[in-house]
């Protein structure tokens, strides 16, 4: 649920998701329309604005690295979808299947963005900022980016994912929610 400043923050920077979804049809997107390419921005904007801190950066500098990233990514996997499943090669979300090989598609990937944030309310203190930072990595942002996001030295915030792992690996909820 985003509160109103968050919505706010949306409709005033829609036009990030709309030159950036222009941009990306002229480009290399096959099959994906003006129309689908901002529906997904608009989508990832409302994503930046409900974990935009105000410290970061402006919100439209970290909100135009979120939908550029996020449009990247969304491109390869429709471009991916219809011929293969795309396999999942993150290890943060490896790590949640207890398996070596996994394979999402595009529907499974949104529904894990909806339990890491529901995981990540459960939780407070150094296991929150780790499962969020886990969230990130499975966005497609580095190990650096996440460090410089969240204004956390990457040594604290390895010993931060590595007790957010902890937890998760005893979290039956959220086993269970991986599971099903």
């Amino acid at each position: 649920m985003m509160t109103r400043e968050q919505q706010q923050l949306v409709i005033d920077h829609l036009k990030i998701a709309k030159s950036l979804a222009a941009h990306r049809t002229n480009m290399n997107c096959p099959g994906l329309s003006f129309e689908d390419l901002y529906q997904e921005g608009c989508r990832l904007l409302c994503i930046a604005a409900m974990h935009y801190d105000g410290h970061t950066a402006s919100f439209s500098t970290y909100a135009n690295k979120v939908v550029v990233n996020g449009l990247h990514t969304y491109c390869s996997r429709m471009a991916k979808k219809d011929r293969v499943e795309i396999p999942v090669e993150d290890d943060a979300l490896e790590f949640y299947m207890g398996m070596e090989q996994y394979s999402v598609n595009t529907n499974q990937l949104l529904e894990f963005r909806d339990l890491f944030r529901q995981t990540q309310q459960r939780y407070s203190g150094v296991a929150y900022w780790g499962v969020r930072a886990l969230f990130l990595e499975a966005e497609g942002y580095s190990f650096q980016e996440v460090s410089r996001m969240l204004h956390i030295q990457s040594n604290l915030l390895g010993a931060m994912i590595s007790r957010a792992k902890y937890k998760l690996r005893k979290d039956r909820q959220f086993i269970s929610d991986i599971q099903n």
